[in-house]
């Protein structure tokens, strides 16, 4: 019985340095789950801003295109103006010549 008793005297210590390793091993892999929960939430968050930047990126193609239209508009507008301020000019200068003519 002696046999037994120093193999079960062995035994307690490679037992307790098993529970501690598994139990340092659990905590590992507790740590490792979170970490995996937390890659999962990043990469779904990751999914959502790549959404977001296509959709901004076409506001931004959108709002480039209004501006040159814009852009295009006011010189169209620009254009415009200088004739009508052209023809009034004209229109002034021929009716100050026409009451000239008439005055004689």
């Amino acid at each position: 019985m002696a046999a037994d008793d120093s193999d079960a005297a062995a035994a307690l210590p490679a037992s307790a340095t098993l529970a501690r390793e598994n139990f340092a091993l659990k905590e590992q892999n507790l740590e490792l789950k979170e970490t995996l929960s937390m890659l999962r939430e990043m990469f779904v968050e990751n999914a959502k801003l790549r959404t977001d930047n296509v959709a901004l990126e076409a506001m931004v193609a959108d709002q480039k295109e209004i501006a040159a239209s814009l852009s295009r508009l006011k010189d169209d507008l620009s254009r415009e103006m200088v004739d009508l301020k052209n023809e009034l000019t004209s229109s002034r200068s021929g009716a100050v010549q026409s009451s000239s003519a008439n005055d004689l």
